[in-house]
């Protein structure tokens, strides 16, 4: 399943793809609608997000993945002219449109590689007319536009949400630290992969020999060969670096791009 930021903003050829989700996903900072933590230590489950623009319009919210609506309240319309002793006027205006999407997705081969999660969008001022409950959504497909908070127009929260069970799969535990003891999954062969290199891991300026379990290389080619000489044993690797603490090591492609 391939998943993108809820607001899609142009990209210029001279923006890398990190700098472009910086724009694309712009989240409030920690004590006003960062995860985990919001106003008074008090726990937040997403985020505050700020609508970049194109020209004088904020970018549409849209739908991360493909999935279907489970859930949809309305806006209330008048914001922000609605009466001070109105419950969303509470710091200022404060938008209560809301969409939820159910999205399913296999990460690898197997039933623990089957994923369900949920989207959720808050704080939303409108709400497309497509934007229906049970109606199947594809990605990017718009649902909405940003809404009020605290009297801030142009802001939205968002989250992705899922439970015990399936947060098990994503991360192939249910609890504490990743074990670097054994092997890691390989049931699971989509997004970001990684490695871990302990300390005393020798590094060679080398590439080894294939299919060998210790680094090696080729001899030096003979001067003068001989089609009687049997050939040189392969020769082996010197270290040129040896880590001196662990590492963890990711390989991604981004933009889908090898």
């Amino acid at each position: 399943m391939l998943i993108s930021p809820p607001f899609l903003p142009p990209r210029t050829e001279q923006q890398t793809e990190d700098e472009w989700l910086d724009m694309a996903m712009n989240g409030d900072a920690p004590g006003r609608g960062a995860f985990p933590v919001s106003f008074n230590l008090g726990w937040h489950g997403g985020i505050h997000l700020s609508a970049p623009k194109t020209g004088n319009a904020h970018e549409p919210v849209r739908a991360i993945a493909d999935g279907t609506i489970v859930f949809v309240r309305p806006p209330t319309k008048g914001l922000p002219n609605l009466p001070s002793e109105h419950p969303l006027m509470y710091n200022g205006a404060t938008s209560d449109g809301v969409v939820v999407i159910r999205h399913e997705a296999e990460i690898g081969e197997g039933e623990q590689a089957r994923v369900v999660f949920f989207s959720l969008y808050m704080h939303l001022h409108a709400i497309a007319p497509a934007a229906r409950v049970n109606r199947f959504l594809h990605r990017k497909e718009v649902i909405g536009n940003v809404g009020y908070i605290d009297g801030e127009m142009g802001r939205m929260h968002f989250e992705i949400i899922c439970d015990d069970a399936n947060l098990a799969r994503l991360t192939g535990r249910a609890s504490g630290p990743l074990p670097l003891t054994s092997d890691g999954r390989r049931d699971v062969i989509l997004g970001e992969i990684h490695f871990h290199i302990p300390a005393g891991t020798p590094v060679y300026d080398k590439p080894p020999l294939a299919h060998s379990a210790q680094a090696l290389t080729a001899p030096p080619k003979p001067i003068r060969p001989s089609r009687d000489k049997e050939p040189d044993p392969p020769v082996a690797l010197s270290a040129a670096h040896i880590t001196a603490s662990d590492m963890i090591l990711g390989v991604r492609y981004p933009g889908a791009e090898g």
